[in-house]
């Protein structure tokens, strides 16, 4: 569904009560969680609800190995009714092995949204992530929408640093504990943070989960 400001997310009724709405159009999201086996999976799931709206969206991974699961995507096309060639048509996908190939690959995108797979590659280099969050600046000046999907570290923060505080519009983290997920809204622009557990299914917004929209009324604007 296309919102004046919004895309809202069909599927996923749990973050878009999160989001306060859907994801905002002109600013960067990001998801970062553990394992990276459920960002992965939040990742393709979001792709489809977002292409099946009528989206196009360019990912760019940094990564040497790792891609779309076609099993999993087959499985979302199927659930939802999307054809495989309508998805085709809606994605375009890129690589880069070098964080300066990665920035360069972004400077040059010109994608209304943009997928941002595991950005940071674990590295701790603040010249490389100023000079990444520059760029996703200037994308965003520009009208661009973007969405990263990112790693926790040891002590359950993003990978990218303190940059997160200044740059990213909204954040947030989730942490796999046994068949529960441990969500929190920890930067918003529009509402205040909040936490909760819920299921994964309800999560990946596979079954329905009542009670945590009742949980969320008392923050939600």
């Amino acid at each position: 569904m296309h919102g004046c400001d919004r895309i809202t997310l069909k599927y996923l009724p749990i973050l878009n009560e999160v989001l306060n709405g859907g994801l905002r159009i002109g600013f960067i999201t990001e998801f970062a969680g553990s394992p990276w086996s459920l960002v992965k999976k939040l990742l393709h799931h979001i792709l489809v609800d977002i292409v099946s709206s009528g989206y196009k969206v360019s990912i760019i991974y940094h990564q040497y190995s790792d891609g779309l699961d076609t099993y999993l995507l087959n499985e979302l096309l199927y659930l939802y009714n999307v054809s495989v060639a309508y998805f085709r048509k809606g994605i375009r996908i890129r690589r880069s092995f070098k964080p300066e190939d990665y920035i360069q690959s972004l400077s040059r995108s010109r994608s209304k949204i943009l997928f941002l797979v595991d950005p940071f590659m674990e590295e701790y280099n603040l010249q490389i992530y100023s000079q990444l969050f520059r760029v996703l600046r200037r994308l965003v000046e520009r009208g661009s929408t973007i969405i990263i999907f990112n790693r926790l570290d040891s002590k359950g923060l993003p990978y990218g640093g303190n940059l997160h505080r200044h740059l990213i519009h909204y954040l947030i983290t989730f942490r796999r504990v046994d068949d529960l997920v441990d969500v929190n809204l920890l930067k918003s622009i529009d509402s205040r943070p909040t936490s909760f557990y819920t299921t994964v299914y309800s999560f990946l917004g596979f079954s329905g989960d009542q009670g945590i929209q009742y949980k969320l009324l008392d923050w939600v604007v």
